[in-house]
């Protein structure tokens, strides 16, 4: 018994020490042992797995595989399995399981040992190996190149459906052969093969390229990669992967023989150049000789280098010696006047960028003479668009801009003298005018007439309009008028000429300053003011001794405009679609006084004053419109449109001379 129970023991330490997972199941399909290499195998422990069924932990696609073997096993058939075992994690396990059946005294099956042998890492790379088989297929099958793989005798041993229409075999037909025995001539044969045995020998890639005869007599010509593929360390077949150039080739071909075409074009050019490079020299004299007479030089600079190249008449433009060198960028700023610095870089700098700039400066010769001149650049750019030099001409103008300022001079002392006779010639108009009313005002029977008034009521029209005069004559001659100030000095002599005795009537202005008109709408905007101003004066305050009068002119949008109310009274509206686009600058005008106000029988469209007919013609003249207000006195609120165009230049030109 002792003796029985030490053979347990040894027995039992020899499986624990096994390097191999043991596994013992009887005849009930049970575990009775596992050792702890195959518990360990699994996650499990051994008593975990004690009692448990062996196919418990087979995966379940194997789980018939195991029944058949069983059933073997009952007949002492003894076997190697591959099974996929599921470890107590879910992860799995591939062994391969030694098999051994062991049956009682009376030749029942008892049971049966397993012997397990992990192989999960090399079924795993063998499910690697597939999936990019499976995918190299299908990248092959739809590839447009031709893809083959050979074995050691130069047999194809893949083909995919693309070498079809080359070889004008099927791939089935093709798989197994040589180029021998798919009839391809032997000198290609000869070469493919040594091509495809140097891979073998060497293992390193080739690339080669060859002209192939299709049965059909269709030509090709193929550029082929040679790639070895590798076993152990070992080369065990060549992949090729052929493209066809064939339209390549012929591009090329044509390249060449346009290339030597061109070639012939050139030198045949060359010898024409080489006449045309001395009638050139010839004619640079008389481009230097025409230069001269048109004070005109040509000058280039190379940014990279900072070097210039200057023509003769460069050289005389700026009194330069024509020994010197020409001068490079920093040294030729030297020439220019002070003012005129930052110009001159500014605009050469933006021809870098811009291509092209043509612009007037001053210079200053060695001595000291100042001149004035005219220059156009343009920029020359390499492939990478960046400015690579810049070349251009320079003209000496002096002569003209001195006649150019005489005639400027010559207009402007004539605007002068036109704005000086007229506004002398409206003054005699209303000194006339003036006599004729004293001499109405002598007789009785009209002292009080609507014809002295009418008299009085021109003379104030035309003293307007010889206040613009006036003031575009002391402004130098321009066409556009400063307004503010003008209606400043209108109104004051409308009151002077309406003084009210005691009567204390105030005035209160809110002009807009740089508000520029040019005639067109100087004149009728002074005589509605000289008619809305003096309607108050004359009719607004009878019988009371205080008053105002505003008077306002703003842009709109400045912040200054009134809105509408229910009581404002609209007579005109600007026409709908008149162009106020960015051009178009709108300006409003408000007159009002807080007098008695205007009766409500006294329509604006329709009015019997002339005053009030005249101010409407005169809104319509601007395109503007009209509104009035009776509350608390009268207001009258002008729109107008202005374009601004020119007269913004004549403004800052005015200024400037300011």
């Amino acid at each position: 018994m002792n003796s029985l129970r030490e053979s347990e023991e040894k027995c039992r330490s020899f499986l624990e020490a096994a390097n191999e997972g043991i596994w013992i199941i009887n005849a009930e399909d049970k575990t009775i042992y596992v050792n702890k290499k195959m518990s360990g195998m699994l996650g499990y422990t051994q008593q975990e797995m004690i009692g448990r069924p062996g196919w418990d932990f087979i995966d379940e696609k194997d789980r018939c595989v195991s029944e058949k073997i069983r059933e073997k096993k009952h007949q002492d058939i003894d076997e190697s399995h591959e099974f996929k075992f599921i470890c107590k994690d879910g992860s799995p396990l591939w062994a391969l399981v030694n098999t051994k059946s062991f049956f009682d005294r009376d030749g029942n099956f008892a049971g049966c040992i397993w012997m397990f042998t992990d192989i999960t890492d090399r079924k795993q790379a063998e499910e690697a190996l597939i999936r990019r088989e499976n995918e190299f297929r299908t990248l092959a099958e739809n590839s447009p190149d031709i893809i083959a793989r050979y074995d050691r005798q130069k047999r194809y041993i893949y083909v995919n459906p693309a070498a079809a229409e080359p070889s004008g075999y099927s791939p089935e037909e093709i798989m197994g052969k040589n180029s021998i025995e798919l009839g391809i001539d032997p000198e290609t044969t000869k070469f493919w093969e040594e091509s495809i045995e140097n891979v073998f020998i060497t293992g390193k890639p080739e690339t080669i390229e060859f002209n192939y005869m299709s049965p059909e007599g269709k030509d090709y010509y193929f550029n082929t990669q040679l790639v070895p593929e590798f076993i152990d360390e070992k080369v065990n077949s060549v992949l090729a992967i052929s493209r066809d150039i064939t339209d390549k080739k012929i591009a090329e071909a044509k390249l060449k023989e346009t290339l030597e075409n061109l070639e012939r074009l050139v030198r045949k050019r060359t010898a024409e150049l080489e006449k045309a490079y001395y009638s050139l020299k010839e004619s640079e004299k008389g481009l230097a000789e025409a230069q001269e007479m048109a004070h005109i030089g040509n000058w280039e600079w190379d940014i990279a280098a900072n070097k210039t190249y200057w023509s003769e008449e460069m050289y005389h433009i700026f009194g330069r010696d024509t020994n010197r060198p020409a001068p490079v960028y920093t040294e030729h700023l030297n020439y220019i006047h002070p003012d005129d610095r930052d110009y001159f870089d500014s605009s050469t700098r933006k021809a870098e960028s811009e291509k092209t700039s043509s612009i007037e400066y001053r210079i200053v010769l060695d001595s000291g003479e100042e001149r004035t001149v005219h220059m156009r650049a343009q920029a020359v750019f390499n492939e990478e668009n960046i400015p690579i030099k810049v070349k251009g001409t320079v003209q000496d103008i002096t002569e003209r801009k001195k006649a150019e300022q005489a005639l400027v001079n010559l207009e402007i002392a004539r605007k002068k003298e036109i704005h000086h006779r007229i506004k002398n010639n409206l003054q005699v108009i209303s000194s006339l005018l003036d006599l004729q009313a004293e001499n109405f005002s002598s007789k009785t029977c009209i002292k009080n007439s609507d014809v002295l008034n009418a008299f009085r009521e021109s003379q104030d029209r035309i003293m307007s309009i010889a206040l613009i005069h006036e003031e575009l004559h002391e402004g130098g001659g321009n066409n556009a008028l400063y307004f503010s100030p003008y209606l400043e000095k209108l109104v004051e002599n409308l009151f002077q000429t309406y003084s009210l005795g005691n009567a204390s009537i105030s005035l209160y202005t809110d002009l807009e300053e740089d508000i520029f008109f040019d005639m067109d709408t100087a004149v009728p905007l002074g005589i509605i003011v000289n008619e809305l101003v003096s309607n108050s004066l004359k009719h607004a305050f009878k019988g009371r001794s205080e008053g105002e009068i505003q008077i306002k002119l703003f842009k709109e949008g400045s912040g200054g405009e009134e809105k509408t109310e229910s009581g404002m009274e609209k007579n005109k509206k600007r026409p709908a679609g008149k162009d106020t686009g960015t051009a178009d600058t709108g300006y409003v005008l408000v007159v009002s006084d807080d007098g008695a106000g205007i009766p409500e029988t006294i329509n604006l469209e329709n009015s019997d004053s002339l005053g009030l007919q005249l101010v409407n013609i005169l809104v319509d003249q601007l395109e503007g419109e009209i509104e009035l207000k009776r509350d608390n006195g009268t207001e009258f609120m002008i729109k107008i449109n202005v374009r601004q165009g020119s007269l913004k230049s004549q403004a800052e030109e005015k200024n400037s001379q300011n």
